[in-house]
């Protein structure tokens, strides 16, 4: 017998209910697979469900599968505009698809929707803190711990963002008071933990990175990295990577050949490498200021730095073909990044990252953390030195290293470059440089790589802009008018 219709509906009501926390509960112990066709036939049968639509995104970003996961948060957000919470989800699902100005604008509207809530307001400022809108961030999270004192994240989130504006006896300070609150969340203890580790870390190698600076010669952190205990915590995803990427090159014939012979001859070489680095610089029209800014007695901020990458590129010559051992080369890696951004204290020159990479790129595919970096970067470097020769293939994978790792605060994109025009230099290769008709052919050649375990689009890149720099270098050398000298 046919039930009332209202009772039928209660029914219906309630067996939607019970699948949908099924669902959830599904998410909730890590298995976003197992819920994402119950959800799928969810959605289907009753297309109005919000919490079926939040769900499936959810489940659907956790599986890796974005755009569908973008779809199904946006539906909600169009059934529930004016529900925050609906907001935050999606906000989620676009931090995970890498869509960084969307996020923002998410987690914007869930505050607006509800101005005291703290997880909203710590939410927006993190993704404020990744557009570096450094202010905002801090005021929302001030805001945030107003409302909810001793908010764990919002905590966190405040100490590690004043270590990365530089106050770090501010973020020593607000760090020791988190660790000692009660019934600390595990990751955010960890977090807590590992930055004033990191802190530690750079008041002991503070004075060698100084020392070595001071010398030209990184001999002073070498030593001081051999005295300390050898790191241990490595990321095995970002290891796992590498092995495939050196695999594929070592069964790749030479490429070598694809790179032209020789060094450049301009007496202005230096400078125009590091022209190329500093994209708002201007395109060839621009070197010859360039280089009248780096000869020139200015010493405003943005001269420095340029000037400062200018002055190590000029040092190349002195650089190492081979290192002793993984230790070494963590010692001139440390060194070279602290000669390219000495004047950039904001980068932490030397140092590595003492606090998480926050940027567009990676957002589910976190780059190692920081307690990581050390052990990560060594094992991988070992590992392509000892599967490839000097020459073409090391070059490119020990600039993926840089790239993919990120083991500075910042500053990482200049250094990448110049470790694979080191690498090159050192096998008789010329340098590469960006060419400005094709901006984004290295950056684009990583992720292709990332994808598919493939090198080869990365070396085709650097050798393409091999060729650039050395036509470009020939010109300078012979001072060709359109070049405008």
């Amino acid at each position: 017998m046919p039930l009332p219709a209202d009772a039928e509906r209660t029914r219906l009501a309630r067996a939607a209910a019970s699948s949908l926390a099924d669902a959830q509960a599904l998410i909730r112990a890590g298995r976003p697979g197992d819920a994402i066709p119950p959800l799928e036939r969810m959605t289907a049968t009753a297309p109005g469900d919000v919490g079926a639509w939040v769900a499936l995104g959810v489940a659907r970003s956790m599986t890796g599968n974005h755009e569908g996961a973008v779809d199904a948060a946006s539906r909600a957000v169009a059934l529930a505009p004016r529900v925050a919470v609906v907001h935050l989800a999606h906000g989620d699902v676009l931090r995970m698809a890498g869509q960084i100005a969307a996020t923002r604008a998410a987690y914007a509207a869930a505050v607006a929707l509800a101005p005291d809530d703290a997880d909203a307001l710590n939410k927006l400022a993190g993704s404020e803190r990744i557009d570096r809108d450094y202010g905002s961030a801090r005021s929302h999270l001030q805001r945030a711990l107003a409302i909810a004192p001793a908010h764990p994240y919002a905590e966190v989130n405040l100490a590690t963002l004043a270590v990365e504006e530089g106050a770090l006896g501010e973020g020593r300070r607000r760090l020791s008071n988190v660790l000692r609150l009660q019934h600390l969340p595990r990751d955010a203890a960890a977090e807590a933990s590992a930055t004033l580790a990191m802190l530690d870390e750079h008041l002991a190698l503070a004075p060698a990175i100084a020392r070595a600076s001071a010398d030209g010669d990184p001999a002073a952190l070498e030593n001081a990295l051999r005295a300390r205990a050898e790191p241990s915590r490595r990321d095995e995803g970002w290891v796992a990577t590498f092995d495939a990427l050196i695999a594929r090159a070592v069964g790749e014939a030479p490429i070598d050949d694809a790179f032209p012979r020789g060094r450049p001859a301009s007496a202005s070489w230096s400078a125009i490498e590091a022209h190329h680095n500093f994209r708002g610089l201007g395109g060839l029209e621009a070197i010859p200021r360039t280089i009248e800014r780096i000869a020139s007695d200015a010493n405003d901020a943005e001269t420095r730095d340029i000037r400062d990458c200018a002055m190590a590129i000029a040092r190349r010559e002195r650089d190492p073909v081979a290192f002793a051992d993984a230790v070494a080369w963590e010692a001139w890696l440390r060194f070279t990044h602290a000669g390219l951004v000495a004047s950039r204290p904001d980068y932490f020159p030397g140092q590595l990252k003492p606090v998480n990479n926050l940027l567009p790129s990676h957002a589910f595919r976190p780059r190692p953390e920081p307690l990581a970096v050390a052990a990560t970067l060594r094992t991988v470097v070992t590992r392509i030195d000892a599967a490839l020769p000097s020459g073409a293939w090391r070059a490119c994978l020990r600039y993926c290293a840089i790239v993919e790792i990120h083991p500075f605060r910042d500053g990482n994109g200049r250094l990448a470059r110049y470790v694979l025009n080191s690498t090159l230099v050192g096998a008789g290769r010329f340098p590469s440089l960006r060419p400005y008709d094709d901006e984004l052919g290295l950056a684009r050649s990583i992720q292709r790589a990332r994808r598919n375990d493939d090198i080869r689009g990365v070396a085709e890149a650097a050798a393409k802009g091999a060729h650039y720099a050395a036509e470009l270098d020939r010109q300078w050398a012979e001072r060709l008018p359109m070049i405008g000298a």
